[in-house]
């Protein structure tokens, strides 16, 4: 049997996982620091104002949150 899991966003912002958890942002940062919960970084295009270097945006990354729990489980994920 095969199931077909649609994940809304692959990717959230610290804030935005706070509220789906409730928990505080601030404890979600430092599950991102400490490496509890998984992390995407984006690097955006260099600040015209702020002088030279890329800025990196971190976010929640719910694909990897989604394929380790189902993982523990016992269920087999397979991707295309």
């Amino acid at each position: 049997m095969q199931v077909l899991l649609a994940i809304p966003a692959p990717y959230v912002s610290p804030s935005e996982y706070a509220k789906m958890t409730g928990e505080t942002e601030g404890a979600i940062r430092g599950q991102l620091d400490k490496g509890d919960i998984p992390e995407y970084r984006h690097a955006n295009a260099v600040s015209r104002t702020k002088g030279q270097g890329k800025r990196v945006t971190r976010y929640v990354d719910l694909t990897k949150i989604t394929v380790e729990r189902l993982r523990a489980s016992g269920v087999s994920v397979f991707s295309k």
